[in-house]
């Protein structure tokens, strides 16, 4: 699950960061499928029960600790120095707090999804590939699942059952997926690149201070986070 993103602590002063966003990947109410139903009715229905965790971080960041350093009228410093360790630790919470708040994964990265209902949609967009889906029973044994394709359109990526799987009352499927733009940062959209500029600006600028955590993203950055906002399904 995600924790919430914070400016780091040692040399840097800790502070609560600036951002408000609603719960992610909480516990809902759920049903199986009846008969005759379609996938599109799946999807129409509040998220299932789940769980997502990380299992590869991205092999990049979203902007370099030399653009931020410009952009912040910093020299230059060379790999290993404090304040491009000091960057990079600020770039990092810049992506995820902003990864939060979309519903999304910037660079490719890997993800592991436990869900009760096996079209939903995917929690994270883009979707890149899925790699594997499990049927787990409420004992532990496990059946690789292969009945299915991937429907990657925006924005709500899901699965499409070929063949209807057997899933036990109290099992759930394990979904492995990569989800990203892509693997570097020049598949980024230009405006999330800056998103995150702006945002670790923000967040080198007030270091040293304590902030509401009731107050919003800076205008430069919700404005340019505007057209990726997920649609939140009924």
């Amino acid at each position: 699950m995600f924790q919430d993103a914070r400016p780091p602590s040692g040399d840097i002063q800790k502070h609560k960061t600036a951002l408000r966003h609603g719960p992610r990947h909480g516990v809902h109410s759920f049903r199986h499928a009846d008969a005759g139903e379609s996938p599109l009715d799946f999807r129409q229905r509040k998220p299932a029960p789940m769980s997502l965790s990380r299992q590869s971080p991205p092999a990049a960041l979203v902007i370099t600790t030399d653009a931020l350093a410009e952009h912040l009228r910093l020299p230059h410093a060379a790999p290993e120095t404090e304040q491009t360790t000091e960057l990079t630790t600020l770039i990092r919470a810049a992506t995820s707090a902003l990864e939060r708040r979309l519903d999304a994964a910037f660079i490719a990265q890997t993800w592991q999804w436990r869900t009760k209902v096996l079209t939903a949609p995917f929690p994270l967009t883009p979707v890149i590939s899925v790699e594997t889906v499990e049927l787990v029973a409420p004992d532990g044994a496990r059946a690789t699942w292969t009945g299915w394709s991937l429907a990657q359109g925006m924005p709500h990526p899901h699965l499409i059952a070929r063949s209807t799987p057997t899933l036990a009352t109290d099992g759930y499927a394990e979904i492995r997926f990569t989800a990203g733009y892509g693997t570097t940062a020049d598949a980024l959209p230009e405006d999330l690149r800056q998103a995150v500029t702006l945002l670790a600006a923000h967040f080198y600028e007030n270091r040293e201070a304590t902030t509401d955590s009731r107050t919003p993203l800076p205008l430069g950055v919700a404005s340019l986070l505007a057209p990726y906002r997920p649609i939140r399904l009924s």
